[in-house]
């Protein structure tokens, strides 16, 4: 089944719907961005690769949850599959995936998308932005990222496609949650290489100490080191560091 859908950028996209894991999901219909897609989808939604059952096996309540990077969506809809009264605050700034999540949360009550790039800073309104699927015309739109967050971390051969809206997490905090002292049960990140700045940001203004549980992915090795040390204080943390440039991270609030 295939549709159309008509972007912020003025062009038309091909989706399809799948099955994954028993769940539907849209995705891009062009080759390689629907394997691009597929990938990611059965990475959360069969593999469950931000580690979310053993939250669901131990009895955790999932009540506010932010995702940071909803790409089409996956992270959400599997939330969604096992706390259906989850409150999801959910940020992709990629438009064409911005509005494949928006098909895929059609009918789903309690998810709101910011369009936007979520950084840890808030004195720009937008970025500089490299639209993978665009660059490459058919290509992995998840790789998409913000040109002056990734160069300092080591990406010198990043150049911007597009200009997107950019919002600071603090700012997203406000806005869409709009309660200054509510616990965040669950923050996931997966925002190339804005992670480490995220962190910060929530560490310094103590809003850092109000998050549950963490799972994400750090990007360059550099910022490994500042993920590390923003949670040190608060969050007892594990990450995955090898020889690769990327890796996942999960970490829960220390208790008291």
């Amino acid at each position: 089944m295939i549709t159309q859908l008509v972007v912020a950028s003025r062009s038309l996209l091909d989706v399809e719907q799948v099955e994954v894991a028993g769940v539907p999901v849209w995705v891009r219909g062009m080759p390689r961005g629907r394997q691009s897609d597929l990938a990611i989808a059965a990475a959360v939604l069969e593999n469950d690769e931000y580690e979310l059952r053993p939250l669901r096996d131990g009895g955790h309540p999932l009540r506010r949850v932010l995702d940071i990077g909803g790409h089409v969506g996956s992270f959400t809809l599997a939330v969604k599959r096992w706390w259906p009264d989850a409150r999801i605050v959910a940020a992709e700034p990629d438009p064409d995936s911005a509005a494949i999540f928006r098909k895929n949360m059609e009918g789903i009550a309690g998810v709101h998308l910011a369009e936007a790039a979520v950084l840890g800073r808030g004195d720009v309104p937008e970025v500089a932005f490299r639209q993978g699927g665009r660059a490459n015309r058919d290509g992995n739109a998840a790789a998409s990222r913000v040109v002056d967050v990734v160069r300092p971390l080591g990406d010198a051969g990043c150049w911007p496609t597009a200009l997107v809206p950019a919002m600071s997490i603090l700012d997203l905090l406000a806005g869409a949650l709009g309660e200054s002292d509510a616990v965040i049960d669950l923050l996931k990140l997966d925002c190339e290489g804005a992670e480490g700045e995220i962190l910060e940001a929530l560490r310094e203004s103590g809003d850092l100490e109000r998050v549950r549980w963490i799972r994400g992915e750090w990007h360059f090795q550099a910022n490994a080191v500042r993920v590390a040390a923003a949670l040190r204080d608060t969050h007892v943390a594990h990450l995955d560091i090898g020889e690769w440039n990327q890796g996942f991270f999960i970490a829960h609030r220390r208790a008291g």
